[in-house]
């Protein structure tokens, strides 16, 4: 096996989430935009895994049959061991493919692991053709490298944290200097289509607060602050309006 020469130059590309086709958090949104710049440079080599969510999945994912032999080998032999998966195109901009993971569990995180890094060796030792990148976000998804949160950070090749706090935070509580920070960002075209985003947006909200509080507070809507909190898992939002019209002189 050391004997075998990959092509470095095209590599095979999976990405692993836990809310593939499967609204949670920030990570849905995150793959989502940036799919389809993956799918232009990767297009077909390129490969979302998750888990499968018999809610979401039938109305987001189009079943299909694999065309790599190697893939549609691997999944028999996983099949016929009694995993139960969706394998398919997400519906989303892109069509990328993706393998959705039944964990069948309450212990889903611990089992969706172990089924990857099955899965994950079952077919690298029989595409022996191509380099194979798996791209892990998260802890849960990441216990397929082993399974240990702490761990994850320490086993993976490349360990990119989003943001210099979190990288501050894993080199001072993890012991692990990150290779580097990815930051999660939306593309945009050109900086004036963010600032026009942006000015609709807070029209919406003045427009809000107009009709909301008028009569009872006055606002001066120029020298107005609004501050939103959001938080995974957290379905209620919440906001605060700050306005200097309103501070004591």
């Amino acid at each position: 096996m050391s004997d075998i020469k990959r092509d470095v130059r095209n590599p095979l590309l999976f990405e692993c989430a836990w809310e593939m086709a499967n609204k949670v958090g920030g990570i849905y949104a995150v793959i989502k935009t940036k799919v389809p710049v993956t799918i232009s440079e990767y297009g077909d080599r390129y490969c979302l895994i998750g888990p499968l969510s018999y809610k979401t999945a039938p109305m987001d994912v189009e079943a299909q049959e694999p065309t790599d032999p190697h893939l549609a080998s691997t999944l028999d032999n996983l099949r016929n061991a009694g995993v139960k998966f969706l394998y398919g195109r997400w519906l989303i901009e892109g069509a990328p493919h993706i393998l959705l993971f039944d964990t069948g569990s309450q212990y889903s995180h611990l089992v969706f692991g172990y089924i990857v890094a099955w899965f994950l060796g079952e077919y690298v030792s029989r595409q022996l053709d191509k380099a194979v990148v798996v791209h892990f976000h998260e802890w849960q998804a990441g216990l397929a490298i082993p399974l240990c949160q702490c761990s994850v950070a320490h086993c993976a090749d490349v360990f990119t944290p989003v943001s210099h706090t979190t990288a501050y935070e894993s080199e001072h509580l993890r012991k692990l200097k990150p290779d580097g920070v990815l930051p999660n960002v939306v593309k945009f075209q050109a900086m004036h289509e963010f600032q026009n985003l942006h000015s609709t947006a807070k029209a919406k909200i003045n427009d809000f607060v107009r009709g909301h509080f008028y009569g009872h507070y006055d606002f001066d809507l120029d020298n107005t602050l609004y501050m939103f909190t959001a938080g995974r898992y957290e379905y209620r939002r919440r906001v605060w309006t700050c306005s200097s019209s309103l501070w004591p002189d």
